[in-house]
């Protein structure tokens, strides 16, 4: 099975992640087809060297166990979905980390969309 969903290449720019924090999270909005089995999102992210800080995530306003960094520079972190947790059609994904400062984490971007369905908030995800 690919790592890459149906609208992604692969061809991150190494050099321009998304910085996460309290204050700055990552929203990304996926179409996905009906299914009623547990499955896995692989997550491109690299964390920042010694950071103490986890990645933390939601899935369609689901808070998952937060992922512990692990290699310096960018990897592929397997996330397992429980079966239910994916619907059909539009299902969101939030990303953020407990720094107070852009040094915990980086979340991979792939540039060249028209319409990436991905947001940034710099207010702790209100907007």
């Amino acid at each position: 099975m690919s790592k890459l969903y149906h609208s992604e290449k692969g061809h991150v720019i190494p050099t321009l992640g998304e910085e996460l924090t309290r204050f700055r999270q990552a929203r990304k909005l996926l179409e996905l087809p009906a299914t009623t089995v547990p499955a896995t999102l692989y997550l491109l992210a690299r964390p920042w060297p010694d950071t103490p800080e986890p990645l933390r995530l939601r899935v369609n306003s689901v808070e998952l166990p937060a992922i512990a960094p692990a290699a310096v520079g960018y990897t592929w972190y397997p996330v397992p979905l429980a079966a239910g947790l994916l619907q059909a059609g539009p299902n969101t994904f939030e990303f953020w980390t407990g720094a107070g400062a852009m040094n915990a984490w980086s979340l991979a971007l792939e540039g060249g969309h028209a319409h990436p369905q991905s947001w940034t908030s710099d207010d702790g995800g209100t907007t």
